[in-house]
């Protein structure tokens, strides 16, 4: 037969003891026990630490309230979401930039919100290095890939959605806009215009009943849209596959030249695409613009403040660890934190 491990005392205890933590201290019978177990339960649901059975130990060691208050502080609230590693403190040159892109006109969400989580995100560090390299996430408010090509759909894609968004928010896009097209030369104004002027041709075809053109305005259309998508591999060999069909046409250049009024290579305007849209992540990421980086940040929270109806619940989103605490609670915390003087106001000029 085979013997029985043996396992020592001081590691059963230990066991046991993680054990009845993350079960929620279920063998707790005096009234004292199940207070202690409610308040442990609502500590965890708030507080999402790496080491929140650690947290919960001194929960249950020391009741003190002073431990109480400072668990419950906005700031360690919102650094339980992980947040990313920063390296000493902002340089005094630039914090007079950070203010002022904290304070720009073309933000949509309020400035306490923009500080808040630029604050978690980096701590205004403008050499923050980035997440791992599965997330990529980089620059002050740490923008993945996908935000930054979501945020080129929202300024200038063209549908009925979009459209209502651009109406609700005009003025701060197009400043963001006219951020964007000094670093590209007005390439992605181009692709705003020959979509549009392809949703209007699709309106009148379908009316029509041309069925032969009508399939060539979509094949148009969805080469246009996929061409954003760099990060979805499918998506690339779609657009690939698209352009390659489209520019076999002998027609193609002048059907699109009529189609819009402008007599440019769409050819090469198309086939740049991919490339340019790899060129704005990497600006956005280069912690050397951060202007950009924030416009583009801000411009995601916007996007799901129209999405989901409220910026509570928006912020909830963007904030995945933070379903247990809720939406409105951690917008107020968010709030309240931004509100605090997290960096100083100093008139310097940037210098690297």
């Amino acid at each position: 037969m085979m013997k029985r491990p043996k396992v020592r005392r001081g590691t059963l205890a230990a066991i046991l003891a993680a054990g009845t933590l993350v079960l929620g201290v279920q063998f707790c019978s005096s009234e004292q026990n199940e207070e202690k177990l409610r308040e442990g339960r609502e500590m965890s649901d708030v507080i999402k630490f790496d080491n929140v059975n650690f947290k919960l130990k001194e929960i249950y060691a020391n009741d003190e309230e002073l431990m109480r208050r400072k668990m419950f502080s906005p700031e360690q609230i919102v650094e339980g979401r992980r947040p990313n590693r920063f390296y000493g403190e902002v340089p005094k040159q630039d914090l007079n930039v950070l203010w002022s892109l904290i304070e720009d006109e073309g933000n949509i969400i309020d400035k306490n919100i923009i500080k808040a989580i630029i604050y978690h995100e980096s701590k205004g560090n403008f050499k923050t290095k980035c997440r791992g390299e599965k997330i990529q996430a980089c620059g002050l408010m740490q923008l993945q890939p996908e935000v930054i090509v979501s945020g080129l759909r929202k300024l200038y894609g063209s549908n009925e959605k979009l459209d209502d968004f651009k109406q609700r928010y005009g003025q701060q896009l197009d400043r963001k806009k006219m951020a964007v097209n000094s670093y590209n030369n007005n390439y992605f104004m181009l692709l705003e215009d020959l979509e549009r002027k392809i949703g209007e041709r699709r309106k009148n075809l379908n009316k029509l009943g041309d069925k032969e053109e009508l399939k060539k305005i979509k094949t148009l259309e969805r080469t246009i849209i996929e061409g954003y998508y760099v990060t979805k591999p499918m998506m690339v060999r779609n657009n690939s596959a698209y352009l390659e069909r489209l520019c076999k046409n002998k027609h193609f250049k002048d059907y699109v030249v009529t189609l819009t009024g402008k007599d440019v290579n769409w050819e090469d305007i198309l086939q740049r695409q991919h490339r340019e849209v790899k060129k704005m992540i990497r600006l956005v990421h280069d912690n050397h613009n951060p202007d950009i980086n924030v416009g583009f940040g801000d411009l995601y929270v916007a996007s799901l403040w129209n999405e989901f109806g409220s910026l509570p619940r928006g912020l909830g989103f963007y904030s995945g660890g933070y379903r247990n605490i809720g939406s409105k609670r951690y917008y107020n915390l968010l709030t309240e934190l931004g509100k605090k003087q997290l960096f100083s106001k100093h008139k310097h000029e940037r210098i690297y």
